[in-house]
Formats: structure tokens, C-alpha cells, sequence
């Protein structure tokens, strides 16, 4: 039995919205506008965003190795959101969660305990050492 291979990419993204399921949804249509229905049908199962932080701007997506080019392009293509302007930018690229992890981590600011946003920068914390494979 072989293993299905993913990668995983951390986007930078600059959008104002905090949904997951939205972001999901849309990038699906992008792969769907710039390729076609037949490679969205391949990337369909495979195509899921793990990780979204909209105080950090970071987003992870897993996708199948073998369509991760193109996904990454149909990504980079987007402009707007609901008629919003969205700028989406790889940072990373692997092909092990903990790798990605270990990026968003080290770009977490330090936590003092203090501040206005330190419990949310702890929970973000608590939040991507959970995220799952």
C-alpha cells in the first residue's frame, strides 16, 4: 500500500474576514476558474485549509504533491474576495505539518504577558501546536 503524499504551504494572507470555511470555498473556485473542472475533480479531495490566523495573516493549505503547482498558481492568482482586494503570497512550502508549525511558531511575537493582544497571541500559540495532520 502506497501512502498519499500532501504538501503543505503557509500563504501570507491580507483579508479581513476570520472563516475558514469561506476561504475554503473560495479557493476551490479559484482552482475551478483557472484550470477547469477536471483538476479541480483531482484536487477536490485533497484541497483543505488546516490553518487560518488573521492577526498573524498566515494560512495553511494541504494539498496532494502531485497538484501542488497548480493549486499554489490558481492561489496566487486571486485579487479580490467578494469584491474585496485580497493579497495571498507563499511563505513556505513542505511537505510535513510540523515544519509548518515550527514557521508559525518563530513568527508569533514573544509572549510577555502583556499587552492587549497577549491572550490572543497565547491562544494562536495553544492553537498551532494543536493543529492536526
Amino acid at each position: 500500500m502506497v501512502r498519499f503524499k500532501n504538501r503543505y504551504m503557509v500563504f501570507e494572507l491580507e483579508w479581513k474576514h476570520d472563516n475558514e470555511l469561506k476561504l475554503l470555498q473560495v479557493f476551490r473556485q479559484a482552482v475551478q476558474d483557472l484550470h477547469g473542472e477536471a483538476l479541480l475533480g483531482l484536487v477536490l479531495a485533497s484541497l483543505q485549509v488546516k490553518y487560518y490566523n488573521p492577526l498573524q495573516h498566515l494560512c495553511v493549505v494541504r494539498c496532494g504533491r502531485d497538484d501542488h503547482t497548480k493549486v499554489w498558481a490558481a492561489l496566487t492568482c486571486l485579487t479580490a474576495i467578494k469584491n474585496e482586494p485580497v493579497a495571498i503570497r507563499l511563505v513556505h512550502l513542505t511537505g510535513d505539518v510540523n515544519a509548518c508549525k515550527a514557521l508559525m511558531l518563530k513568527t508569533l511575537p514573544e509572549d510577555d504577558g502583556a499587552g492587549p493582544n497577549a491572550k490572543i497571541f497565547a491562544q494562536a500559540r495553544l492553537n498551532i501546536e494543536a493543529m492536526e495532520v
